[in-house]
């Protein structure tokens, strides 16, 4: 079983704390420029295809190509190119809204761009082990800063510099609280939504961010690893998002692991790392049990399950188009009677049909089979989230994804600094 991980650099650092600015900072002129969607809507996306041509120019100029080890894993995310083209090809037959193709396809190619990101900043990164541990230090109190204060604002009601924003984006406000802040369950519980101006874009953020501080318990200072680990859990906790909870359980134990093992005779050692990951493989089948089970007693796990049932009733092999379903047809206001739910799977089989999911399904797989080989951390998590978003369409979103496919673009770079899990102990040291 395979046990490493890598660490981001200073490059990485500085483009997630760019894109946390960036969306709190569009909602914050939007104001100035009401009648210009692209202005704000599309602030991070130009940010980052700006990054990602100005990082390619670099490597061009030094003469540094994608090797063949960057290449094939990615092979794995070709399959979103392909769905593109289908799409693109279903778009035209339906005589679609050009904008609202290119939004639609905006979430499920993003995956590409950000490894892509990563690989290219990984070249360009000189940062050793020390600094990029200061770096996730310095990354990780800025955002928990971040949270807190538009956490604060929200408590104090005191949003009105961000309600267009979100009223462009077709989100239902309670006062001058976007409904999304607010626990559909437990009314009158604000969740904490950070600089992603997102609770499940935040909680994913820092399930990731938690699960990588956890795994350098050993070179941190106590008191310094102690702080953020409590502020950060509690902001994971207060973002009230079930599914990067359940992520960030899942993995925890692996995490715990390979951060502060523990004492295990050998056979026990051997045997625990394997038990580990089955786990985690088999936890997506333990959630779908779960919500079928407990559906009837928890109308927010009720939901999402009438949305899974929906999906299979009503989904077709080739779907209806681009923006016909999920949060893209919420925002081009083109959200019919069949509506699918909450569900990056069913927004997939609602507009591209199961030919569409098929594509997007292998893709995932294909990538992550080659990612584990390079990072298992980073291998693991994204599949986690990846099961989770059958129930959950905004895990999938780019801001939930950023950070562990920036880090998996550093893996496939073959530069990264890699921190391995200490060696399972062999029989003649241990008791057996």
């Amino acid at each position: 079983m395979k046990n490493c991980f890598t660490v981001p650099g200073k490059n990485a650092w500085l483009y997630l704390i760019c894109i946390a600015a960036l969306t709190t900072l569009s909602a914050v002129y939007a104001g100035y420029f009401p009648l210009h969607r692209w202005l704000y809507l599309g602030a991070k996306d130009y940010f980052s295809c700006l990054v990602a041509l100005f990082l390619g120019f670099q490597l061009w100029k030094a003469g540094t190509l994608p090797t063949a080890a960057f290449w094939k894993p990615l092979l794995g995310l070709g399959g979103f190119v392909l769905l593109a083209g289908y799409s693109l090809l279903q778009h035209v037959g339906l005589q679609g809204n050009a904008m609202e193709w290119v939004s639609s396809m905006r979430i499920w190619l993003y995956p590409v761009l950000l490894v892509w990101l990563g690989y290219a900043m990984a070249h360009l990164d000189t940062s050793n082990a020390q600094e990029r541990r200061a770096g996730l230090t310095r990354t990780l109190g800025l955002m928990a800063v971040g949270s807190l204060g538009i956490y604060g604002l929200t408590i104090a009601h005191q949003l009105e510099w961000c309600k267009l924003y979100f009223v462009v984006k077709n989100i239902c406000l309670e006062g001058p609280i976007p409904e999304q802040w607010i626990e559909p369950v437990h009314t009158g519980l604000v969740r904490m939504a950070g600089l992603f101006l997102d609770p499940v874009n935040n909680g994913h953020f820092w399930a990731w961010g938690m699960a990588l501080w956890i795994l350098h318990f050993r070179s941190l200072p106590r008191l310094v690893f102690w702080l953020m680990a409590l502020v950060g859990l509690g902001i994971l906790w207060l973002t009230y998002s079930k599914g990067a909870l359940f992520q960030f359980l899942t993995i925890l134990p692996w995490v715990l692991w390979n951060g502060m093992p523990p004492q295990f005779s050998a056979k026990n050692a051997l045997r625990f790392p394997r038990i580990l990951h089955g786990g985690i493989l088999a936890a997506p089948l333990l959630l779908i049990v779960l919500i079928i089970g407990l559906s009837p007693y928890h109308l927010g796990l009720q939901n999402h399950w009438e949305a899974i049932q929906a999906t299979v009733n009503q989904g077709t092999w080739w779907g209806e188009g681009a923006a016909n379903h999920g949060q893209i047809a919420v925002l081009s206001h083109r959200l019919g009677d069949h509506h699918l739910g909450d569900s990056a799977w069913a927004s997939i089989v609602g507009q591209f049909g199961w030919i569409g999911l098929i594509l997007w399904g292998l893709s995932w797989v294909i990538f992550l089979r080659h990612l584990y080989e390079f990072d298992s951390f980073a291998a693991l998590l994204l599949y986690l989230q990846w099961g989770i978003s059958l129930f959950s369409e905004a895990s999938m979103y780019p801001l939930s994804l950023m950070g562990v496919l920036v880090q998996a673009g550093y893996s496939l770079s073959l530069m990264p600094i890699t921190y391995a899990a200490p060696a399972a102990p062999s029989p003649q040291n241990l008791k057996s």
